[in-house]
């Protein structure tokens, strides 16, 4: 027990009087519990804790208000108490029954979340509260169950209470429903006080009931909702996934449940008090019997351990590549009633690498200009440029004469030249010939692709992912031709080793004992075997240098100290003057000694 002005984990201002012997509580946790008598108090009464002990409706804290505040470990619960106890002695202490509704029904592991000033029991994210009693069954259409949980509130601690914009103090409540990680409604309420009389509640508008509904998040209702009303899911979540060509996971029981594939290539999907409209398609998914999932799946995707796994047919495999392309719900309805239980989204990447993987990290991406071979000689066209966009409905491939649509003397909002650009449907890459005329200009991708974050077919405009040059502002990739002088850096031509680098005819290439700045070139990049070899580091330039004794003060920090002429130079510079400094220090001395010489031989 503390007093009020007391610092907790058992360090007391107040007089030990009595010590009860450790006892459990239902989590096995061992709680120390000692009475104490305090300066400001007259009360010594000891107090018992049964075994099992609710902080609000224990005849203890009725007993014993005369106890400022007290605590008791685990520490997870000792603000519980305390809060409990400050208020014990106010007639103030209300509660909000929160009601929790799942069209779904399955309420196991589902637990409340509280915080906020408001709050007389806030929790911790592990230990959230599990539901307080179960919600009798409404008749009719709009009829529903569910679980309560009566959240104990305290609106008299007006010194928790913050101001708001308009000056008038307010206490807050936070609600969320989790399981885990997994949210499912919540939202946060605040109750304004007079700023004359924060501490007081007679002027305090306090719900006695509140309702969440499943995947609602941020709304608290203060009426029963009217279920035939609220949808049957939603798609803003993407909780189903699709790991391969066969299986579809998605935590949910399936017992007494059946469950369905929605697609639409205009992203028509709606949900619905009866589930998932407005699809092209409906391809029912089977509950797969057995409970553990594949090997090869869990290894892919551990954190997946435990969902249930529906299968896609059999006959569907080969029309996966364009359902990919357009919107896809996973929709979940009571096997005896056909009733809509719930919906979601499906996140595609686990079966976009499984049915594109192989085929796309055969093909090259990005910019490559033909090879020279006969078979590969098209007049007029320079290269290939590719990119991979396997949910892209559509892909253009835009020209620009100039770098930039907004910057420069002389911008080109509009491309010179659209180019559609070719599906590989085994691969997922779209590929377009670059003309001999298009080099050394600029380019972007536009494509219309489904979108997640807007549930709706967007056009896009992207640079090129595998750009070997973009404009100075990033806004558009180049087409460059690496072999070209321009491009490389000097000497590059001589340098040796292998690796990646083109081929350059023995007739272009120059002796390394020849080049102008042999002695500050290294012998080449050594030969690789894989892109994989290649290690690539981010340098910041002030971090290079400035704290390097090896370059002179005044380059360090600055690109110049990456160049070994400046610092050689500045070396050579500062010498000379340190020299010429010495010299004219001499100088003066030796004035100095012939001025002492002459005074002396005068005196």
């Amino acid at each position: 027990l503390f007093d009020k002005k007391t610092v907790i984990r058992g360090k007391f201002n107040g007089v030990l009087t009595q010590k009860c012997a450790p006892f459990k509580k239902s989590d096995s946790s061992k709680i120390n519990v000692a009475c104490c008598s305090f300066p400001s108090s007259s009360i010594h009464t000891p107090l018992t804790f049964p075994a099992q002990f609710n902080a609000l409706k224990s005849d203890v804290f009725k007993k014993n208000i005369g106890f400022k505040s007290f605590g008791f470990f685990p520490s997870s619960r000792r603000e519980v108490i305390k809060r409990a106890a400050l208020q014990a002695s106010s007639s103030e202490i209300l509660s909000i029954r929160v009601h929790f509704i799942r069209k779904d029904t399955d309420y196991k592991n589902w637990d409340l979340h509280v915080w906020g000033s408001a709050a007389l029991s806030p929790t911790q994210w592990w230990d959230s509260n599990p539901p307080t009693g179960v919600t009798k069954m409404i008749d009719g259409p709009g009829g529903y169950g569910g679980v309560y949980w009566d959240v104990p509130v305290s609106p008299s601690l007006g010194s928790r209470s913050t101001p708001s914009e308009s000056g008038s103090h307010q206490l807050s409540l936070g609600l969320l429903v989790h399981k885990g990680d997994s949210k499912s409604a919540g939202g946060m309420m605040t109750f304004p006080l007079a700023p004359s009389n924060a501490s007081s509640s007679s002027n305090l508008f306090l719900p006695r009931e509140v309702w969440l509904v499943d995947d609602q998040e941020g709304l608290v209702r203060l009426q029963p909702p009217e279920m035939s009303e609220i949808p049957a899911g939603t798609l803003e979540k993407q909780c189903a996934l699709w790991v391969s060509d066969e299986l579809i996971l998605w935590r949910q029981p399936t017992a007494g449940r059946r469950f369905a594939l929605h697609c639409s290539s205009s992203a028509s999907l709606k949900v619905t008090s009866d589930g998932v409209q407005g699809e092209d398609e409906l391809i029912p998914l089977a509950v797969v019997s057995t409970a553990p999932l594949p090997t090869q799946i869990l290894q892919r995707f551990p954190h997946l351990s435990g969902c249930s796994a529906l299968r896609v047919p059999e006959g569907l495999k080969a029309k996966i590549p364009s359902l990919l392309r357009g919107q896809l719900a996973v929709s979940m309805r009571s096997e005896d009633t056909g009733h809509a239980l719930s919906a979601t989204g499906v996140q595609i990447q686990g079966v976009l690498d499984h049915v594109f993987g192989f085929s796309a990290s055969k093909s090259p991406l990005g910019f490559k200009l033909r090879d020279g071979s006969e078979e590969n000689i098209v007049e007029g066209v320079v290269g290939t440029v590719q990119v991979w966009a396997p949910t892209a409905q559509e892909v253009n491939l835009r020209v620009f004469d100039s770098p930039s649509a907004t910057r420069g003397r002389n911008p080109t909002p509009s491309p010179s030249a659209i180019i559609a650009m070719t599906l590989d449907p085994l691969s997922g890459v779209w590929s377009a010939p670059v003309a001999s005329s298009h080099l050394w200009k600029y380019y972007t991708f536009e494509a219309r692709v489904y979108a997640h974050e807007t549930l709706r077919v967007e056009t896009v405009e992207s640079t090129d992912p595998y750009s070997q040059s973009l404009s100075a502002d990033g806004e558009r990739s180049q087409f460059v031709d690496l072999n070209d002088p321009r491009t490389q850096p000097l000497g590059w031509r001589s340098l040796r080793g292998g690796g990646f680098q083109a081929k350059v005819p023995a007739s272009q290439q120059q002796p390394l004992h020849t080049h102008p700045r042999r002695h500050l070139r290294p012998l080449g990049p050594p030969a690789l075997e894989s892109f994989t070899d290649v290690s690539v580091y981010e340098l910041h330039v002030r971090d290079f240098s400035i704290s390097d004794e090896s370059v002179p003060p005044r380059l360090r920090g600055t690109y110049l100290a990456f160049c070994p002429d400046a610092i050689r130079a500045e070396k050579e510079k500062e010498e000379t003057k340190e020299e010429k400094e010495e010299k004219g220090n001499s100088s003066r001395k030796k004035f100095t000694d012939l001025s002492s010489s002459s005074s002396s031989s005068s005196s």
